[in-house]
């Protein structure tokens, strides 16, 4: 296993953690960082691999994850379903952001598939109403948005920045949850 990938877990482990401490479990759903990159890039097949049938969504009021682009690149996920907002924040200064949290939110609606050279769009939570009779968040229209965060100012910290937007969002679920 290669030492970025044991850092991947190990950063993902630490956030479990946090999260555990601050008693976020009803209120935040992390999400693996190998699940969030198949739903958001992966092949339809892949994906209906990956519908955490025991998950119920409806537990939850967010999602918060991280995607490794490319193995070169860090981005935030924030799944937002009291806004019905999917959030992908870049590190790096990126003019596209909004279109790309548009299309991580369409992702999260529809993933795409190749039937007979065409593309075929397939909601991820519809599927999971398919394969494990879930119907949690199948219904919202997500919309993708775009948040204020720090941006990197050189080209290797995006890793950096994406630890404190994760460790930003459980710092609101516990004020959200404790604090009212």
């Amino acid at each position: 296993m290669s030492a970025c990938r044991h850092s991947l877990q190990i950063i993902e482990c630490l956030f479990h953690i946090h999260a555990h401490k601050c008693e976020l479990g009803t209120r935040i759903y992390i999400l693996n960082h190998y699940t969030a990159g198949v739903i958001l890039f992966g092949e339809r097949e892949e994906v209906r691999r990956h519908t955490l049938s025991k998950i119920h969504f409806d537990s939850y009021g967010a999602i918060v994850s991280f995607v490794h682009v490319d193995g070169i690149h860090w981005t935030f996920l924030y799944i937002n379903a009291e806004e019905s907002t999917v959030y992908l924040a870049d590190p790096a200064r990126n003019s596209a952001e909004q279109a790309e949290s548009d299309n991580a939110a369409k992702k999260f609606r529809m993933h795409c598939t190749l039937i007979i050279y065409l593309i075929s769009r397939s909601d991820y939570f519809k599927m999971r109403r398919t394969c494990c009779s879930k119907t949690d968040w199948v219904d919202i229209k997500w919309k993708g948005g775009v948040m204020k965060h720090p941006v990197q100012q050189d080209g290797n910290s995006c890793g950096v920045v994406v630890c404190m937007l994760l460790g930003l969002s459980l710092f609101t679920a516990f004020q959200k949850t404790h604090l009212g």
